[in-house]
């Protein structure tokens, strides 16, 4: 973990970048059941991209603490991921939709740090995991633990 390393860019996006690249790298060619293509939407929240899955940063929590400097967050990331099937595919959509979750969580497990960045990778929240499945795609949440020095988002801690 880079403690005390100042980054360029706020640690926020040092490990969403790093969530990016991991979910980029899920192909057959890699070892997975499928292959991604992955973008992160615009500011309209269109994509930037010709994509099957969005990475959209969602929620945060965060405990500031006065007496060791340091501001500890848990980020939510939400993947929405698209299914289309071959006209008459006699594959049922709600199996890719599974085959796509669990590669998703599959890859992001690899590597809990984001690279060194964050302390913890977790695919449940408190209240337990988070996923919708439809006929179009899923939507699937992780929350990532990290921390940086009170008042200096660019310093992880």
């Amino acid at each position: 973990m880079p403690i005390g390393v100042t980054s360029p860019l706020p640690i926020l996006e040092q490990i969403t970048q790093n969530v990016v690249d991991t979910l980029s790298q899920v192909t057959t060619a890699a070892g997975y059941h499928c292959d991604l293509i992955v973008y992160r939407p615009d500011k309209g929240g269109t994509p930037t991209d010709e994509g099957d899955v969005a990475v959209i940063i969602g929620e945060e929590t965060i405990e500031d603490d006065q007496n060791t400097q340091m501001v500890q967050y848990l980020q939510e990331y939400i993947f929405a991921a698209s299914t289309v099937l071959p006209e008459g595919s006699p594959e049922p959509p709600d199996r890719q939709n599974a085959i796509k979750k669990a590669d998703i969580y599959a890859a992001l497990r690899k590597d809990i740090t984001r690279g060194g960045w964050a302390h913890d990778t977790l695919d449940e929240s408190p209240e337990g995991r988070s996923s919708e499945t439809t006929n179009d795609g899923i939507v699937c949440r992780a929350w990532v633990r990290y921390r940086t020095m009170l008042n200096d988002p660019f310093t992880a801690r």
